[in-house]
Protein backbone atom coordinates (compact mmCIF):
# COMPACT_ATOMS: atom_id res chain seq x y z
CA UNK A 1 0.00 0.00 0.00
CA UNK A 2 1.35 3.89 -1.02
CA UNK A 3 1.90 5.99 1.91
CA UNK A 4 -1.03 8.15 0.98
CA UNK A 5 -3.68 5.41 1.14
CA UNK A 6 -1.35 4.10 4.84
CA UNK A 7 -2.37 7.95 5.88
CA UNK A 8 -5.88 8.23 4.34
CA UNK A 9 -6.56 4.42 6.19
CA UNK A 10 -5.02 5.68 9.50
CA UNK A 11 -6.92 9.07 9.21
CA UNK A 12 -10.19 7.03 8.58
CA UNK A 13 -9.19 4.53 12.41
CA UNK A 14 -8.81 7.88 14.09
CA UNK A 15 -11.93 9.44 12.87
CA UNK A 16 -13.83 6.46 13.81
CA UNK A 17 -12.19 6.16 17.38
CA UNK A 18 -13.45 9.68 17.63
CA UNK A 19 -16.42 8.55 17.33
CA UNK A 20 -16.75 5.68 18.79
CA UNK A 21 -14.92 7.40 22.02
CA UNK A 22 -17.77 10.04 21.98
CA UNK A 23 -20.55 7.02 21.53
CA UNK A 24 -19.43 5.03 24.33
CA UNK A 25 -20.20 1.21 24.27
CA UNK A 26 -24.09 0.12 24.72
CA UNK A 27 -24.89 4.13 24.94
CA UNK A 28 -22.34 5.10 27.94
CA UNK A 29 -20.26 7.11 27.40
CA UNK A 30 -16.19 5.48 27.33
CA UNK A 31 -14.58 7.48 30.33
CA UNK A 32 -10.61 7.68 30.55
CA UNK A 33 -8.72 8.00 33.48
CA UNK A 34 -4.82 8.31 34.84
CA UNK A 35 -3.29 7.88 38.21
CA UNK A 36 -0.91 6.41 40.54
CA UNK A 37 -0.09 4.97 44.14
CA UNK A 38 2.88 4.30 46.26
CA UNK A 39 2.50 1.19 49.52
CA UNK A 40 4.31 -1.56 50.79
CA UNK A 41 5.39 -4.14 48.35
CA UNK A 42 6.35 -8.24 49.36
CA UNK A 43 8.50 -10.76 47.99
CA UNK A 44 8.66 -14.69 49.10
CA UNK A 45 10.77 -16.73 46.71
CA UNK A 46 10.15 -20.55 46.58
CA UNK A 47 13.37 -21.53 45.35
CA UNK A 48 12.53 -25.50 45.45
CA UNK A 49 13.24 -26.61 48.72
CA UNK A 50 14.07 -23.44 50.12
CA UNK A 51 11.98 -20.75 50.97
CA UNK A 52 13.09 -17.44 51.22
CA UNK A 53 10.78 -14.82 52.90
CA UNK A 54 11.01 -10.64 51.32
CA UNK A 55 10.42 -7.91 53.25
CA UNK A 56 8.50 -5.32 52.24
CA UNK A 57 9.80 -2.29 50.73
CA UNK A 58 8.40 0.63 49.54
CA UNK A 59 6.72 0.74 46.02
CA UNK A 60 4.55 2.47 43.61
CA UNK A 61 2.79 2.57 40.39
CA UNK A 62 1.03 4.50 37.67
CA UNK A 63 -1.60 3.39 35.67
CA UNK A 64 -4.26 4.88 33.13
CA UNK A 65 -7.54 3.34 31.78
CA UNK A 66 -11.03 3.27 29.73
CA UNK A 67 -14.18 2.14 31.25
CA UNK A 68 -16.65 1.53 28.53
CA UNK A 69 -19.51 1.47 30.73
CA UNK A 70 -19.83 1.66 34.71
CA UNK A 71 -18.62 -1.91 34.69
CA UNK A 72 -16.19 -2.79 32.84
CA UNK A 73 -12.46 -1.21 31.63
CA UNK A 74 -9.53 -1.75 31.12
CA UNK A 75 -6.26 -0.67 32.62
CA UNK A 76 -2.47 -0.31 31.77
CA UNK A 77 0.21 -0.19 34.46
CA UNK A 78 3.54 0.65 35.57
CA UNK A 79 4.46 -0.54 38.90
CA UNK A 80 7.97 -0.46 40.84
CA UNK A 81 7.88 -2.81 43.86
CA UNK A 82 11.32 -1.13 45.14
CA UNK A 83 14.20 -3.17 46.44
CA UNK A 84 13.09 -5.77 48.63
CA UNK A 85 15.16 -7.67 51.31
CA UNK A 86 15.36 -11.78 50.79
CA UNK A 87 16.55 -13.94 53.90
CA UNK A 88 16.45 -17.66 54.08
CA UNK A 89 18.35 -20.95 53.91
CA UNK A 90 21.58 -19.28 55.04
CA UNK A 91 21.62 -16.52 52.84
CA UNK A 92 20.50 -13.21 52.03
CA UNK A 93 20.00 -11.26 48.60
CA UNK A 94 18.52 -7.76 47.60
CA UNK A 95 15.96 -8.00 44.97
CA UNK A 96 14.76 -4.96 42.58
CA UNK A 97 11.49 -6.04 40.34
CA UNK A 98 9.54 -3.72 38.14
CA UNK A 99 7.30 -4.00 35.31
CA UNK A 100 4.37 -3.44 32.78
CA UNK A 101 1.10 -4.76 32.87
CA UNK A 102 -1.92 -4.45 31.37
CA UNK A 103 -5.78 -5.86 32.64
CA UNK A 104 -9.32 -6.33 32.08
CA UNK A 105 -11.44 -4.34 34.81
CA UNK A 106 -14.50 -4.91 36.52
CA UNK A 107 -16.56 -2.10 39.23
CA UNK A 108 -19.29 -2.33 41.14
CA UNK A 109 -20.83 0.41 42.92
CA UNK A 110 -21.56 -0.22 46.52
CA UNK A 111 -23.20 3.20 47.16
CA UNK A 112 -22.92 6.56 45.01
CA UNK A 113 -19.30 7.70 45.51
CA UNK A 114 -17.98 3.94 46.32
CA UNK A 115 -17.32 1.22 44.17
CA UNK A 116 -15.45 -1.79 44.60
CA UNK A 117 -13.13 -3.12 41.93
CA UNK A 118 -11.33 -5.76 40.46
CA UNK A 119 -8.50 -6.55 37.95
CA UNK A 120 -7.23 -9.68 36.02
CA UNK A 121 -4.35 -9.26 33.54
CA UNK A 122 -0.36 -10.01 32.64
CA UNK A 123 2.43 -8.21 33.79
CA UNK A 124 5.56 -7.92 31.67
CA UNK A 125 8.01 -7.86 34.72
CA UNK A 126 12.35 -7.41 34.70
CA UNK A 127 14.47 -8.30 37.92
CA UNK A 128 18.00 -7.82 38.13
CA UNK A 129 18.72 -11.03 36.97
CA UNK A 130 15.85 -11.89 34.86
CA UNK A 131 12.37 -11.73 33.44
CA UNK A 132 9.09 -12.86 32.46
CA UNK A 133 5.10 -12.66 31.94
CA UNK A 134 3.00 -13.93 34.42
CA UNK A 135 -0.42 -13.06 35.33
CA UNK A 136 -1.54 -10.09 37.86
CA UNK A 137 -4.84 -10.10 39.81
CA UNK A 138 -6.13 -7.44 42.32
CA UNK A 139 -8.85 -5.61 43.63
CA UNK A 140 -9.83 -2.75 45.97
CA UNK A 141 -12.08 0.48 46.52
CA UNK A 142 -12.77 3.47 45.14
CA UNK A 143 -13.86 6.48 46.34
CA UNK A 144 -15.01 9.73 44.69
CA UNK A 145 -14.10 12.37 46.06
CA UNK A 146 -15.46 15.09 43.82
CA UNK A 147 -16.36 14.72 39.70
CA UNK A 148 -12.74 14.20 38.31
CA UNK A 149 -10.73 13.21 41.67
CA UNK A 150 -11.12 9.47 43.45
CA UNK A 151 -9.13 7.80 46.41
CA UNK A 152 -7.79 4.12 45.72
CA UNK A 153 -7.09 0.95 48.10
CA UNK A 154 -5.40 -1.77 46.05
CA UNK A 155 -4.04 -4.94 46.91
CA UNK A 156 -2.54 -6.79 43.78
CA UNK A 157 -1.13 -9.95 43.86
CA UNK A 158 1.74 -11.16 40.89
CA UNK A 159 2.64 -15.07 41.14
CA UNK A 160 5.74 -14.24 38.90
CA UNK A 161 7.93 -17.32 37.87
CA UNK A 162 11.47 -16.96 37.49
CA UNK A 163 13.98 -19.80 36.31
CA UNK A 164 12.28 -22.09 38.42
CA UNK A 165 12.04 -19.86 41.16
CA UNK A 166 8.20 -18.48 42.23
CA UNK A 167 8.23 -14.87 43.08
CA UNK A 168 5.06 -14.50 45.06
CA UNK A 169 4.72 -10.54 44.95
CA UNK A 170 2.11 -8.49 47.07
CA UNK A 171 1.42 -4.67 47.02
CA UNK A 172 -1.06 -2.91 49.53
CA UNK A 173 -1.19 0.35 47.97
CA UNK A 174 -3.36 3.62 48.27
CA UNK A 175 -3.29 6.42 45.81
CA UNK A 176 -5.33 8.88 43.41
CA UNK A 177 -7.26 8.43 40.08
CA UNK A 178 -7.75 11.49 37.91
CA UNK A 179 -10.72 11.22 35.44
CA UNK A 180 -11.72 12.82 32.11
Amino acid sequence: MHAQGKIAVFAGLLGLSGVAFGQGVGGFPLDLYVGGAFGNSVVDVDAGNVEFKGFGSIGGKVFGGLTFNKYIGVEGQYVHFGEAEIEGGGASDKLELDGWGAAVTGNLPIINQLSLNGRVGFLNWESDDDDGTDLHVGGGFRFDVVEHFALRADWDYYPMDADGSDLNTHMVSIGGQFNF
